[in-house]
């Protein structure tokens, strides 16, 4: 006599890891540097799945203003500013934030 014996079956789908946005930045560099705001770019898009270009449009001490690209789009220009004293580090967040919260991204 044969005997059945009932089998477990474990099927696994494996994922490719998630990639990192693919960030360009261009434009000016000024007061903060736009390295630093290329860095801030990263840590906060690092998500996206499109290509970005962050065009940095003014880096003066009392004003940062960017817009964010990417393959058939653009958002609005976004500015951070401060009347009564130069910017700081701070600065580059609230823009990156501000980006963020303006844009649909694709």
């Amino acid at each position: 006599m044969r005997k059945t014996v009932p089998a477990l079956l474990c099927l696994v789908t494996l994922t490719a890891p998630a990639t990192a946005a693919e960030i360009r930045c261009t434009g000016v560099s000024g007061h903060l540097g736009r390295d630093r705001i290329c860095a801030g770019a990263g840590e906060t898009f690092r998500s996206s799945s499109a290509a970005l270009t962050i065009e940095v449009l003014q880096d003066e001490p009392n004003r940062l203003s960017a817009r964010i690209g990417w393959s058939g789009g653009q958002g609005p220009r976004v500015d951070v500013t401060s009347p009564d004293q130069p910017l700081d580090g701070r600065a580059v967040p609230r823009l990156m934030q501000g980006l963020r919260g303006s844009t649909d991204l694709p």
